[in-house]
């Protein structure tokens, strides 16, 4: 799972990790339900990983990236939809929604006042990645960028090939 979320080559110069990417098992399971109000049936594993850039004209920009992966197409299929219905709910303000072709089996992209999160699967992976700033401006094609860029690494490391190669 580790391998499969975005590295700091992958990401480039300007962004730094905001510590070591997170995957783990135990916590996968009631951390799904959470984030989804759903049972995560088949769930086996979470990971996530930040990233922050300085920019001192506008401030501080952050990529936010987690997934999690399941045993059948079927159960990612339905935490996929509850996850998005369950992100989108915990904005209390209207939120935009963003034509985003990514690459991804399903994607469902909105902008909020802070930024743009798309939630999305690919293949048994939900994936979440969003893009914010403390300058509050529109960051959708980065995010489109880092959205690609997450869905080329599932799909690598799913073949066995070296996600950053």
């Amino acid at each position: 799972m580790s391998q499969a979320l975005p590295s700091q080559v992958s990401m480039g110069g300007d962004w730094r990790s905001m510590g070591t990417p997170v995957a783990d098992s135990a916590e996968a399971t009631s951390a799904c339900q959470e984030d989804s109000g759903t049972a995560c049936t088949g769930v086996l594993a979470r990971g996530r990983v930040k990233f922050i850039r300085d920019d001192a004209a506008t401030g501080s920009v952050f990529a936010e990236f987690s997934m999690y992966a399941f045993d059948t197409l079927e159960n990612a299929k339905v935490a996929s939809k509850a996850l998005h219905t369950a992100t989108r709910g915990k904005f209390s303000e209207e939120v935009k929604g963003v034509k985003a072709d990514v690459g991804a089996d399903e994607a469902n992209t909105f902008r909020h006042s802070y930024g743009t999160l798309t939630t999305m699967r690919v293949g048994g992976v939900c994936v979440e990645v969003e893009v914010r700033s403390t300058d509050k401006k529109d960051h959708t094609d980065e995010l489109k960028k880092f959205a690609k860029l997450q869905v080329e690494r599932i799909k690598k490391v799913a073949s066995h090939k070296n996600p950053d190669a």
